[in-house]
């Protein structure tokens, strides 16, 4: 919120409804600021794996 009560929209999150959305804005924010987009794995993620249920 601003000091003025009014929602700050700039801080509000803008996600990419898909995969290619979100390469066309990483690659327009690129070409903005000078930097390379490199796609990768992320290594913090781990899936989830079910329990096996116990008879």
């Amino acid at each position: 919120m601003k000091p003025d009560g009014e929602a700050d929209r700039s801080r509000e999150p803008d996600l990419a409804c898909s995969l290619g959305e979100a390469r066309q804005r990483a690659a327009a924010w690129a070409d903005k600021i000078g930097l390379p987009v490199i796609e990768a794995d992320d290594g913090n993620v781990l899936p989830f794996k079910r329990k096996e249920p116990t008879p």
